[in-house]
């Protein structure tokens, strides 16, 4: 018996003549050139001996986790090491205010809530402070949403020197991000903001301007996407190296044809030569309370999948970074917030969530934050969101992928139907590995 084998989650894309090894555990993508391709499907069919390993080649497909050890019970090292992973992070998600400046046609919130109570911001400073103190974590990360999180600017501001005291003074790594709409983020906030770690921005644009501001306006009605493309274009001159900003585009059936010009003649001249910016493409859902007829949903997850692929093979060509595509192929790439035990929402009212898309679904209400930073939780709802299908569900337990999104995708799905969905990335996955070596 060979003593090396090939791993349960290294998956083989033949093309051109070459092979393309991904395994999905270490995040390792390798280029195997034509002439060397045989050998290769010789060691992933049969596998390694000791003395092989004299070979370069085959040392290089050990090293990188494309072979394993022959008797390593695979499937259950991996889930334990996935679980610590996980579990060395506290990750919070606040939002320091409810209400918004926006209107969008597809919104599902009802900014019932307004701005963060003193209350609840004192009960956030003591929770954070407590956890970080008994050395339980390594890291905290700390993602501002809303609403519109910049309407409490000022309250983002305090908490955030909070947090960064208590994970300071106990040797925890602190990282922030914020999703905001772009409007507010001017200039001199946005340099605050990264004098305080918040260094990864999610703003979202719908495609060209007369697209955008069909279906995200200000409260009266106005446009906004002048404004935040001009926001947009002065943070590339903040020389940052970590700044990071996702340009989400939210799309409906009827803009796709508009898409691919906007990104060549558009976005492309403006942020082509700046890695740190990105383009994530996303179809305009049945998010909870979203308003938006049936007929500009998307139901087809081939055609879908094929379109969004074909965006990034724009993004590609226009050279314009795909790191989101390479970020989701890594272990735990797929996995969402809230399946994660140490994850929370904590919203302006000092109520507690695990999704931020939906809010009025009893089972996502686990619980409230006290004033003295411990958290009333119900842990029968929290367990319903932290659940792993792998053992219930042959198919996740074998698949090649599964340190990418552990049956974890979407939980709220997994919750409403009794089984896990696959992430879409997964309906190309061959494409969207070959974009990632070939761009």
């Amino acid at each position: 018996m060979k003593k090396w084998k090939k791993s349960l989650y290294t998956y083989a894309v033949e093309f051109s003549e070459e092979i393309i090894l991904y395994n999905s555990f270490m995040g390792a993508i390798a280029r195997v050139p034509k002439d060397k391709a045989e050998k290769v499907k010789n060691f992933l069919n049969y596998g390694i001996d000791d003395n092989d390993l004299e070979d370069s080649l085959a040392l290089e497909l050990c090293m990188q986790g494309f072979m394993v050890k022959a008797d390593i019970e695979e499937q259950k090292y991996v889930r334990s090491i996935l679980e610590k992973e996980q579990d060395s992070t506290l990750g919070l998600t606040i939002m320091p205010h409810e209400g918004c400046n926006f209107r969008c046609v597809y919104c599902y919130e009802n900014f019932e809530n307004g701005l963060i109570k003193p209350k609840v911001m004192k009960g956030i400073k003591l929770f954070v402070k407590k956890k970080v103190e008994r050395g339980n974590f390594s890291r905290v990360t700390c993602s501002w949403f809303g609403g519109e999180p910049l309407l409490a600017y000022d309250e983002i501001l305090e908490l955030s020197d909070a947090f960064i005291q208590y994970c300071s003074e106990n040797d925890v790594k602190y990282v922030s991000s914020m999703t905001t709409n772009g409007y507010l983020l001017v200039p001199e906030r946005v340099e605050k903001l990264i004098e305080r770690n918040v260094l990864y921005y999610q703003i979202t644009l719908d495609g060209p301007e007369k697209v955008h501001n069909r279906s995200r306006k200000l409260i009266g009605g106005k446009g906004t996407y002048s404004t935040i493309m001009q926001n947009l274009r002065l943070m590339k001159e903040f020389n940052n190296r970590e700044l990071t900003v996702k340009i989400r585009v939210n799309f409906f059936p009827n803009s796709l044809n508009e898409l691919e010009d906007w990104i060549k003649y558009e976005i492309a001249p403006v942020f082509s030569m700046d890695k740190r910016f990105m383009l994530s493409f996303h179809p305009v859902r049945k998010w909870c309370g979203c308003n938006v007829s049936d007929n500009e949903y998307f139901e087809d997850r081939t055609s879908l999948s094929e379109f969004i692929t074909h965006l990034f093979r724009v993004c590609i060509k226009m050279g314009l970074s795909i790191q989101d595509v390479r970020n989701s192929l890594d272990p735990h790439g797929n996995v969402c917030y809230a399946s994660k035990s140490n994850s929370i929402v904590i919203g302006s009212d000092g109520m507690l969530y695990k999704c931020t898309v939906a809010f009025d679904n009893p089972v996502n209400n686990i619980g409230v934050i006290n004033q003295d930073g411990t958290l009333n939780l119900n842990r029968v709802k929290l367990e319903m969101w932290t659940r792993d299908y792998a053992d219930r569900e042959e198919k996740c337990s074998k698949c090649s992928f599964y340190p990418s999104c552990q049956t974890k995708k979407c939980p709220l799905l997994s919750i409403s139907f009794g089984k896990p969905s696959c992430p879409i990335i997964f309906d190309s996955i061959d494409k969207f590995i070959l974009s990632t070596v070939y761009s």
